[in-house]
């Protein structure tokens, strides 16, 4: 994922539904090319290669790919709906989403607010740094250590931003709550993909992204926008900078 991973959880922190659908697309893509390891693995399962036995076969990482590309380049085309401090949802590649809510209002940021993006910004600088060298992972130990690692560090993420005051903008705790659930819930899937990993069931790679196309744990996310004024004062944060800069 590289540089698309950073800028796609850079964008899920300040741009709500739009940077889920990138994170998303992202992850699948991830998961997508591990499966791709697995299934063209030629030697006999070991300690340094995916086990083949599972039905990966089914896998198609060409419209993975495709939907990362897709969400990739309808997130930066941002048409204005109703209101002008309202920011359009991109299109969903796995599915049609769109914004019922906008949260955000217009002004500069209070004490609390930036301290909790502040907060989920530090959090999910260690997931880019991850994201950034999944593609390369090619061993059976370094899928299972990645993958544990990455549920480890969302649910790290979840556990403290939920002691952190949620944003005081209309909209701003129920807005909190969703990405607490939300990084909770994907750290779950990745921290059991990882034990089913290292009992040798690849099964589970079809499994994830399955649950990251489909109903995934961020798609609460899809029916919330954030106005232009809290996107542009979340990126200016110094905390949250790096997750643009990649």
């Amino acid at each position: 994922m590289a540089r698309s991973a950073r800028n796609a959880v850079g964008a899920f922190v300040a741009a709500g539904a739009a940077g889920t659908v990138l994170l998303l697309a992202g992850c699948a893509s991830a998961v997508s090319g591990i499966a791709r390891t697995a299934e063209g693995a030629a030697s006999p399962a070991t300690s340094s290669s995916i086990p083949t036995s599972a039905p990966v076969a089914s896998t198609t990482p060409t419209t993975a790919t495709a939907a990362t590309t897709a969400a990739a380049t309808t997130a930066t085309t941002r048409t204005p709906v109703t209101g002008d401090t309202d920011r359009s949802v991109a299109p969903d590649p796995f599915g049609s989403i769109s914004a019922s809510t906008t949260v955000g209002g217009s002004g500069p940021l209070d004490l609390q607010t930036t301290a909790w993006f502040t907060a989920m910004c530090e959090g999910a600088q260690p997931l880019t740094d991850l994201a950034d060298d999944m593609e390369s992972l090619s061993s059976a130990d370094a899928v299972i250590d990645a993958f544990s690692e990455f549920g480890a560090l969302m649910t790290t993420l979840s556990t403290d931003l939920a002691d952190v005051p949620p944003p005081t903008f209309p909209g701003g705790e129920e807005y909190a709550a969703n990405v607490v659930d939300g990084f909770d819930r994907m750290g779950t899937l990745f921290t059991d993909a990882a034990d089913a990993l290292a009992e040798g069931d690849t099964s589970v790679l079809l499994g994830l992204e399955d649950e990251l196309a489909a109903d995934g744990p961020l798609q609460q996310l899809s029916g919330t926008d954030v106005s232009p004024d809290l996107q542009d004062a979340v990126e200016a944060l110094p905390a949250c900078q790096a997750l643009y800069a990649g």
